[in-house]
């Protein structure tokens, strides 16, 4: 890897860096090469590769290079017409960039350059196609991905599939940024859009699968600026899946971001419990006393727990034997204390005889003085 001081000097935003770069690729490892890549994206925005800079990645030996190239490039098929206001009057250069990229021996390359596979389309696309797309570097559309995912469901898409989709795609740093609710909006209607993206979203949560319902549970935010809440009311009519999820997430508030809804929820579940699923309480219970045992201490935890063993026998023999030896303990204590005692008293009768003889010699001394007078 190479030195920030290093890197610096060769990603820095100047005509020299295409030469210094060039002159350095040949004797730099794989990883100084993606680290190049990353940097000069970081600093120039994901769309915006450098012509240069992808013919000298997409040269490269290694296919790691290569890909990390090609998804940041901007490929335009020749016999294509709809190519959108990127639009400019294709060069060779432009020409030989896919022509490269369609024939690479890596398919994540070829699949960077596939410009078929888009929203449209990602259902009938292999599962493969799919990860490659949503990993893309493309501007995040929540909106796009919860409505695919909606659609994904009706054309009957596996459930495991979809959930490793939503992985995929929740999991990068844009979307996630764009899951908090504490995102400045440019204006009221960017609000209400974010907003209608989240509520999308817990409808796609009510009708998918196990799997895909317990990840969506977990990461989806629960209000969204200051237009959009997902009221208890209707987060108590969500799936059994969804709801222990929910247990979850309250659980570990720390884990996931904190919700005043899920709050409202657990308390509607402890008011009304027949309202919920009799596996959904049983979550609940059996989460209450988890929280109650991490607020009490060693000792109350192990009492607690016998009270509530299967094998009462054999906790009973647990507890008297805790118990004997808090006895044996505050014996050996108290015994202890007594010897202690025993010490003082004995010190102070000696300091009382001392104090005896000193009072009788004293008297002695007087008495012999008088009678020499």
């Amino acid at each position: 890897m190479l030195s920030y001081e290093i890197l610096e000097e060769l990603v820095r935003a100047t005509p020299m860096s295409e030469y210094l770069i060039k002159e350095a690729w040949p004797n730099l490892s794989t990883e100084s090469r993606l680290q190049i890549i990353q940097t000069i994206l970081r600093k120039h925005g994901q769309l915006d590769m450098s012509g240069w800079l992808s013919v000298l990645a997409l040269n490269d030996e290694a296919p790691i290079v290569r890909y990390w190239a090609a998804r940041s490039t901007i490929f335009c098929d020749p016999e294509r017409n709809d190519q959108g206001f990127f639009v400019h009057k294709l060069t060779e250069e432009d020409k030989q960039l896919y022509a490269m990229a369609t024939i690479d021996s890596s398919e994540l390359v070829r699949l960077c350059a596939d410009k078929a596979i888009s929203f449209e389309t990602l259902s009938t696309a292999t599962q493969f196609q799919r990860l490659v797309f949503l990993r893309g570097p493309e501007d995040c559309y929540l909106g796009l991905f919860f409505e695919w995912l909606d659609a994904a469901i009706d054309a009957g898409v596996p459930d495991g599939e979809l959930s490793d989709c939503a992985r995929e795609f929740l999991a990068r740093p844009d979307v996630q940024e764009e899951l908090t609710d504490k995102r400045d909006f440019v204006d009221g209607m960017a609000d209400y859009l974010a907003g209608q993206d989240i509520k999308t979203a817990w409808r796609v949560a009510k009708k998918a699968g196990v799997r895909l319902q317990q990840h969506l549970a977990y990461v989806l935010p629960t209000r969204m600026g200051i237009l959009t809440k997902i009221e208890p009311d209707e987060l108590a009519q969500m799936p059994e899946g969804v709801l222990i999820a929910l247990l979850s997430r309250w659980r570990w508030p720390g884990w996931s971001s904190d919700s005043q809804e899920i709050d409202a929820l657990i308390a509607l579940m402890h008011e009304h419990p027949k309202r919920f699923p009799k596996s959904v309480i049983k979550e609940l219970n059996r989460e209450d006393g988890m929280r109650i045992h991490r607020d009490l201490t060693t000792n109350e935890q192990m009492n607690a727990r016998a009270r509530q063993d299967v094998n009462r026998a054999q906790a009973t023999l647990d507890t008297l034997i805790r118990l004997d030896e808090k006895v044996t303990a505050l014996g050996d204590e108290k015994l202890t204390d007594l010897k202690e005692q025993i010490q003082t008293t004995q010190a102070q009768a000696a300091n009382h005889k001392t104090l005896y003889v000193i009072l009788i010699v004293a008297l002695l001394l007087m008495l012999l003085r008088s009678f020499f007078r």
